[in-house]
């Protein structure tokens, strides 16, 4: 039991690496074919003005690429097409799709400063009054 655990994390954590290099190598693609944009996960001690990457936006729109095309594209098409690519030809591959991209869709949505809201004042006029002195009124005037 204890075995078939231990197995399964590291699975999941083989797995976990390799999505993660798949999308670094996606991320390169579209860094260099669009260089006025970088990545929304690189550190930097000065806040930047440039636009960056949404990591969330591109994941998601991955996932959902990827259910369409599973269903409408058989897997020993995209055997054909990519399993006799050498490294370099997959690269000008990449960086031809990295240029058909709209990155606009995939940028993040910084936070902006927010405007201070006018404090309510407090009114003695109106507000709630209690249900059980409205029915104690109405009694006394019957």
């Amino acid at each position: 039991m204890l075995g078939e655990l231990l197995w399964a994390a590291l699975f999941g954590f083989c797995i976990a690496v390799v999505m993660y290099n798949a999308l670094s190598a996606v991320i390169a693609a579209l860094r260099a074919t669009h260089p006025e944009v970088e990545a929304a996960a690189s550190q930097e001690t000065a806040p930047s003005k440039r636009k960056k990457f949404s990591f969330y936006y591109l994941t998601d729109e991955i996932s959902g690429v990827w259910r369409g095309m599973q269903i409408a594209i058989p897997d020993r098409h995209w055997t054909n097409a990519f399993q006799s690519l050498t490294s370099k030809q997959m690269a000008k591959k990449l960086l031809w799709l990295g240029r058909q991209v709209k990155c606009e869709r995939f940028l993040t949505n910084p936070y902006s400063e927010q405007k201070r809201r006018k404090q309510r004042k407090m009114t003695t006029r109106g507000g709630n009054v209690s249900t059980y002195k409205i029915l104690q009124q109405r009694i006394a005037m019957a």
